[in-house]
Parts: structure tokens; sequence; C-alpha cells
């Protein structure tokens, strides 16, 4: 996987939103890497262009009901952690409290913080949440997360750096490792149609074999390649970036490749 794939489906994760679609799920993305590995780099670049995103480097639940009014009004449409296990080290109970509102932001959605009476009304509250997290912390939290239903709702994408040498390279030069960059398509009023024909679906549902769930998780990769599609106006370019980001969805993981620029 190139780092501009990976730009790519952050990207078009991102934009998902306005993908018009009979499902409310939004889904999540878990990106887990080595540190090192320019997750929060490329995360922030991507996410940078985009006024409808924030990226937090913990959050409990008073900040979480905070944010929520401008959640349900639509003002922000993804929430993304660099260091998700960030949340972990808080106290269990707080960390547990956010986790279950990332669970329903992600899935059937946010109504109303537990203080509150489940028989008040309320608007619900959905967000694509893009967590950065390492191997080991995965492996810890995975059969937890697997038993609660956490995990069945995200995008599983593990990888590592196969050159690593050019991060070290631009450390000794005092520079930062360049990414080439993505072009980016204004989205109209009407948004991005669902495009994705029974073919297209086969062919996106066969790569999340190895993953946690195959429910939510499809639901959000269909509009990422319905958001590609658009973006391109070409089916072959969308499938070319599934393809070359596929292997990161596998139980043994892919690599990142790494530009210079």
């Amino acid at each position: 996987m190139t780092t501009d794939t990976l730009c790519e489906i952050i990207d078009a994760a991102h934009l998902t939103k306005r993908v018009q679609n009979v499902y409310g799920q939004r889904g999540g993305l878990l990106l887990c890497a080595q540190p090192g590995s320019l997750k929060t780099s490329i995360l922030e670049y991507v996410l940078d262009e985009y006024p409808n995103t924030f990226v937090l480097s913990n959050t409990n639940l008073p900040q979480l009901n905070n944010l929520r009014d401008e959640m349900t009004s639509n003002r922000y449409a993804t929430m993304a952690f660099p260091e998700f296990e960030a949340i972990y080290s808080r106290d269990q109970r707080t960390a547990l409290a956010v986790e279950k509102t990332i669970s329903q932001l992600v899935d059937e959605g946010w109504r109303n913080p537990s203080f509150v009476d489940p028989r008040a009304a309320g608007l619900k509250a959905r967000l694509l949440v893009i967590g950065c997290l390492t191997p080991s912390f995965y492996e810890h939290q995975f059969n937890r997360w697997q038993k609660n239903g956490f995990l069945r709702r995200f995008l599983v994408s593990l990888f590592a750096v196969q050159n690593p040498d050019l991060i070290t390279d631009a450390i000794k030069d005092n520079r930062k490792l360049g990414l080439n960059g993505i072009p980016r398509k204004p989205v109209t009023a009407s948004g991005i149609p669902y495009n994705v024909d029974s073919t297209e679906a086969n062919f996106c549902h066969k790569f999340l074999k190895e993953q946690p769930d195959d429910k939510t998780p499809l639901i959000l990769f269909l509009r990422i390649y319905s958001v590609l599609k658009w973006k391109y106006n070409s089916a072959s370019k969308a499938k070319s970036i599934i393809q070359d980001f596929a292997p990161t969805l596998r139980r043994d993981g892919g690599i990142l490749q790494l530009e210079d620029n």
C-alpha cells in the first residue's frame, strides 16, 4: 500500500457522510501500526482540509456531551484519535463509558448521555470515528472488544512500514518526509450518489472475509468505494485503490511503502 492509497481511503471514509445510502450507520476505521509509522501525520494531512472534522488526543464523557449538539446538527462528520489507547489511560469506568459512546456514534447512534432519563426525547448523533493504535494494544483489547461488539463496527487496517529508514534519513537531514498529496473534489449540495452494482459489491465484500465482522464495516467499505468511483469517475481507479489497501484488512496485515518527495 502506498501513502497515497492510505490518504485516499481516509479521505473517502470522511466523505461517506455525503453518500446517499439507506443505512444510517457510519462505521469506524482503526489504523493499527507500530509507533513511528506516520499514522498521525497522514491522518492530520487528510483531515486538516475539512472544517467538519475534529482530532482529539483524549476525551471523556462530559467533553463528548459538550459536543453533542454540534454532532446532532451535523456540524461534525468525523472524530479522530491519533492515539486511541490514550482513552484507556484514564479511570477504567471513564474509559468504558467513552468506548460505549463511540460504539453508539459509529453504529446505532448516540441519543442521550447515561445520566439523562432514557424516556427523554433526543436527536441521534452519528459520526465516523478513526482511531490510530498499536498492534500490541489491539491484541490486548481484542477478546474484550470482540465479546462486547465494539469491533464489529470497525474496519481494522493492520500494516507495517516497509522502509522505515526513510524516516530516519529525513530526521538526520532535519526535514519532514513529504507526502505526494491527493486531489480533492468538492461535494455539491446533491451529495455523492451510492453507485455500486452487485459485481462491485461482491468485489469489495471479498476483502472483508478476515475482518471481525462484515455488516457495519461493509456498509462503510461500499460507501468508500462509492466516493472513490464518484471522485475519479472511474470504477477501475476505485478498484485499484481498494485493491492496494485490501491486504491491510487481512489478519496478517499489509505493508505501507513510504515515498520520499
